[in-house]
């Protein structure tokens, strides 16, 4: 198999099939383990994950000279730790997607209908589905590529399920996640960079799926279905192999970036030892074939 999707970029010498520096990574992306009642392949046995090759077959829209920005919304106000944290999402997400990123004016929770709303489990939630489908297609600008939204609120998707951290369309190009249920980052230090890596996780998985990837369900990878919090928490932030090398393709892109840029800023973050570790394995490996 071979795919035009990358090019000389940044120094980096690219291989005559693209896929091949992604496959050189194939040892370090370890196999889901097989699921356990509770978790999101027991519960959703359908899901039969995506190819590389049935990724690229999709036709999905890639980002062109005009859509080329992420945009991220927030939903309702922040104080000040969260707005710092969202700046930190913001260059994180530019790293992982190899994009620019930028924001739009917020959206007041008063701008969500009360119908769209209801309180359950202790949590003020609004719909997802409403954002994705009513509120944020009118918001996005003409040069995304995408939009994101961002809130402290809680999410339902409907009235059958009890939360969810985040969800996207992938043919529409918006998502949105919640920082309710992630941990209270006021709280301490520790808290905050707790709640941070948890929202890091969830807003590149909701990115993710708006660059068309479905749940990765043979490695253990940042685009793993998760069905609760300790499922999430035990879910890489990397891509495995095959899911970096359909971020490349659609990103005509070289993994070294990719997987520089994230080395370097868990190195100088100091949120997860085991992504560091990742990170600096995967770049020396592709380093050695440069």
């Amino acid at each position: 198999m071979s795919v035009s999707a990358c090019k000389q970029q940044n120094g980096h010498k690219k291989e005559a099939d693209p896929l091949a520096a992604c496959y050189a990574l194939a040892p370090l992306s370890g196999h889901k383990s097989a699921p356990a009642p509770g978790d999101w392949l027991y519960e959703h046995p359908g899901e039969t994950g995506q190819s590389i090759e049935r990724y690229m077959r999709s036709g999905f829209l890639r980002t062109d000279t005009v859509r080329r920005t992420l945009y991220i919304v927030k939903i309702g106000d922040f104080d000040t730790a969260g707005r710092r944290m969202l700046d930190i999402v913001s260059s994180y997400l530019s790293l992982y997607f190899l994009m620019p990123v930028d924001t739009i004016a917020s959206v007041p929770f008063a701008a969500i209908p009360v119908q769209q709303q209801r309180q359950h489990q202790g949590y003020r939630q609004i719909n997802s589905k409403y954002v994705l489908d009513s509120l944020l297609p009118g918001l996005k600008p003409a040069d995304a590529f995408a939009l994101i939204a961002f809130t402290a609120r809680d999410l339902y998707p409907d009235a059958a399920w009890n939360y969810v951290f985040g969800q996207a369309s992938l043919s529409a190009g918006v998502g949105v996640w919640s920082v309710a249920r992630l941990g209270d980052y006021n709280a301490s230090a520790e808290d905050f960079k707790h709640t941070l890596l948890r929202t890091m996780k969830v807003a590149s998985h909701e990115t993710a799926h708006m660059l068309g990837m479905h749940h990765c369900i043979r490695y253990r990878c940042n685009v793993n279905g998760s069905n609760s919090l300790q499922e999430s928490d035990g879910q890489p932030v990397w891509l495995c192999w095959q899911c970096l090398a359909k971020l490349c393709y659609h990103r005509n892109a070289h993994p070294l970036e990719h997987l520089e840029g994230l080395y370097a800023f868990h190195s100088r973050m100091g949120l997860d030892t085991a992504a560091v570790i990742y990170y600096k394995k995967a770049v020396d490996i592709l380093r050695k074939q440069s």
